[in-house]
């Protein structure tokens, strides 16, 4: 039969569908441990608390790492007490796999014990020692989705992700997210599996039985002792196919028969057969359901499963088309929707069963949401969410009850360390006060509940923001491969002279148009205006111009602060190149706490590692690309001391480690000549850009000259600056 949208539920169904489904128990610990390794000691700081926060979000509470031996270095991504402290305030649990015995006071300081974060520490007390099986599964793996299936098949098995995200020095190892947050397949295998271990970790960690069903390959069902069970479904890795499927149906006590799932090459899914709405941990509000509602069957792979207002809603993992088969007490009110959109279903009343279709989800992720509205609940709350919650302050968040005595008797719930607080009721709307704890980070979603009694109502996931953020536009970055890391503080050139426009951008995260004033000073060079009005519109970004002129031999620092609406403060290394010559200067290009040593013109840059004087990066600009290899070139120095010489149309940097020696020379004409007191054979280089010629040449074992230049053709037809 056709179910014919009612307004008010279809509009509900709509709202209940734009916000990922909950997992049916929003607290508590999953029954598989599942963990994602963490390099913090090779992956820049200041991007630790944006990649942890990320992890959270998608539902990962475990980081795992070693911790390196003691370093001399002052590498500020080797601080682990800075870092497990940044686990502590996100309330995200450490996994150490190893660590030098200087770390095991740090370590016990900062163990579950104590109230810390070190929840699982090889070598450390029986207490924190790791599951007798570990599942190492890399996100790269091409067939890291059968693997990890197995592995789940498997009891008291724990999941350690490798290969998530990139790691440096020297060499890149690329990962499934790069450094600048891009996400690439194995991130979202990760994704899929944190939401399929969140809501079938207990289950996974206690059935009872597990057995191999007939069929090519042989499906394997996990039955609990109640006889609720999940089926794999696996596909060969060199082909796609369909197979009809059977399963034990622990209610009817007999063999049931699923229709065929056509999935791709290499795919695997988890199937629920005879899963009890009223099974705990399948749905929040379980109690509402009758004891005869269940799913039969689905032939999806389902990841949540909630009930709010009437409505019973899924999110599955879907790469084809599949359905779901519930048996219910009574004939839904209907309608159904999926993926936003009404669709048609079925209702056998003789079995008491629903049949609805399931479609295929949208690639690469393959999420779907459906809901169906059982019911028209007796009385009603609606959020009126704000679209963020602002760290720093107190939000005001309103809901909309279906009456004004249930509004007056309405309360919400928050995370432990939210601050809830009722801001008075105006007819059916209620409001609340929500005030973020310190401890809480730029970017974190929040589950809000609303409840009445003992009746969950509904639930909105707001994410938490920064009322402002400050950027700046076309900074340098240091080349990796094909990666590009943001260097802090920012770094930018300017022509002192004739001045540059840098372009600051100011983001207003705040529900209103926000007026911001923006001051920037320096000190033996010229910023202009060093102050200005800003007023940005409601969550947008609006550029701020400032322009840098003037200054003597450079790095200047540039300090910008932004009151008003919100604070901010930043600072900006502006860099001075005067046309047809060359600079020398120091920054941090690799994060390692050390400032690099850099020689550049107005084509081509050069960067040298402080820390140890290896070649970290040639750029020609013009094309912004890395013609050097990941790992660099030149042998590492021992605490090496540096030296460095601008001189106008040639600039210079001495290198001395040790009894080593190593000049760098670069000439306005883009000449570069490396000479050491020791040989050593010409780097390889990138394939170069169309039009750029790049000559090399090697008068003596320890010295290699390049001379980067257009063709003149190119050149002329203004194909290339």
């Amino acid at each position: 039969m056709r179910s014919a949208p009612r307004n008010k539920l279809a509009r509900r169904l709509l709202s209940l569908l734009a916000i990922p489904v909950a997992a049916c128990a929003l607290g508590g610990e999953p029954g598989v441990i599942q963990a994602v390794e963490f390099p913090f000691g090779r992956f820049p700081r200041a991007l630790w608390e944006r990649e942890l926060v990320w992890l959270k979000n998608i539902g990962i509470r475990q980081v795992a790492f070693s911790i390196p031996p003691s370093s001399r270095t002052g590498d500020p991504r080797e601080d682990a007490a800075a870092f497990l402290d940044l686990l502590q305030t996100l309330d995200v649990q450490a996994w150490v796999r190893s660590a030098p015995a200087e770390a095991a006071p740090l370590l016990e300081r900062y163990s579950a014990t104590r109230g810390g974060p070190v929840a699982v520490w090889e070598g450390g007390p029986d207490s924190l020692r790791p599951p007798p099986h570990v599942g190492v599964i890399s996100a790269l793996d091409p067939e890291a989705v059968p693997k990890i299936h197995r592995a789940l098949a498997q009891p008291g098995m724990a999941l350690l992700w490798t290969g998530v995200e990139d790691a440096f020095g020297p060499a890149l190892q690329a990962g499934a997210v790069s450094v600048e947050g891009v996400e690439a397949a194995g991130a979202r295998v990760l994704r899929r599996h944190s939401s399929l271990v969140r809501q079938w970790g207990r289950f996974f960690a206690s059935a009872a039985e597990r057995r191999f069903l007939p069929g090519k390959p042989g499906p394997l069902q996990i039955l609990s002792r109640e006889g609720w069970s999940l089926l794999r479904v696996d596909r060969a890795p060199s082909r796609a196919g369909a197979g009809e499927l059977r399963a034990f149906d622990a209610a009817a006590g007999k063999y049931l028969k699923l229709p065929a799932v056509t999935l791709p090459a290499g795919e695997s899914l988890w199937l629920p057969v005879h899963w009890p709405l009223t099974a705990p941990g399948l749905c929040e509000d379980s109690r509402v359901f009758h004891p005869r509602d269940r799913i039969v069957y689905a032939t999806a792979e389902l990841h949540a499963v909630e009930w709010e207002n009437g409505i019973l809603a899924f999110e599955f993992y879907a790469p084809v088309d599949g359905e779901i088969v519930l048996q219910l007490a009574e004939k839904p009110a209907g309608p159904y929707l999926a993926a936003g959109r009404p669709v048609d279903f079925d209702w056998d009343a003789a079995q008491s069963a629903v049949r609805l279709p399931i479609p295929a989800g949208k690639a690469p992720a393959y999420r779907v949401r459906v809901g169906l509205a059982l019911r028209a609940p007796e009385q009603t709350a609606f959020f009126t969410p704000p679209p963020r919650l602002l760290l720093g302050r107190t939000n005001r968040l309103a809901v909309t009850a279906s009456s004004p005595e249930l509004a007056a008797d309405l309360r919400l719930a928050a995370p432990a360390g939210w601050t809830v607080a009722p801001a008075g009721v105006r007819g059916q709307v209620a409001e609340f006060d929500v005030t973020p704890p310190d401890r809480a980070r730029h970017g974190e979603f929040v589950w809000l509940i609303l409840e009445h009694g003992e009746t969950h109502l509904g639930h909105t996931r707001v994410q938490a923001l920064e009322p402002a953020r400050l950027r700046v536009a076309d900074a340098l970055t240091w080349h990796s491969g094909d990666r590009r890391l943001p260097l802090d503080p920012p770094v930018v050139l300017y022509e002192p002279r004739a001045g540059r426009r840098v372009s600051l951008l100011l983001r207003n995260h705040q529900a209103e148009i926000a007026n911001f004033t923006v001051q920037a000073e320096a000190d033996g060079m010229q910023v202009d205006p060093p102050e200005q009005a800003a007023p940005v519109g409601a969550g947008v970004e609006r550029e701020v111009p400032l322009r840098l002129s003037g200054g003597g031999a450079g790095p200047h620092r540039v300090r910008i602060r932004v009151r008003g609406a919100a604070e901010v403060d930043r600072e900006l290394l502006a860099v001075p190149l005067r046309r047809g010559q060359t600079i020398a200067y120091r920054a941090d290009f690799d994060g390692d706490g050390t400032p690099d040593a850099v020689v550049e013109n107005g084509q081509v840059r050069a960067v040298f590692s402080g820390a140890d004087g290896r070649w970290l990066e040639l750029v020609w600009k013009d094309t912004d690309a890395s013609l050097l290899a990941e790992a660099g070139e030149l042998a590492s120095l021992r605490c090496p001391e540096v030296e460095l010489h601008a001189g106008g149309t040639e600039s210079v940097i001495r290198f001395r480690g040790g009894a080593r020696r190593r000049t760098i020379r670069l000439s306005a004409d883009s000449r570069l000549s490396i000479e050491e007191d020791q040989p050593w054979r010409v780097p390889d280089f990138s394939p170069l850009p169309a039009g750029l010629e790049m000559a090399v040449e090697q008068p003596a074992p320890g010295q290699v000259n390049l001379r980067l230049r257009v063709r003149a053709s190119d050149k002329k037809a203004g194909l290339i600056k």
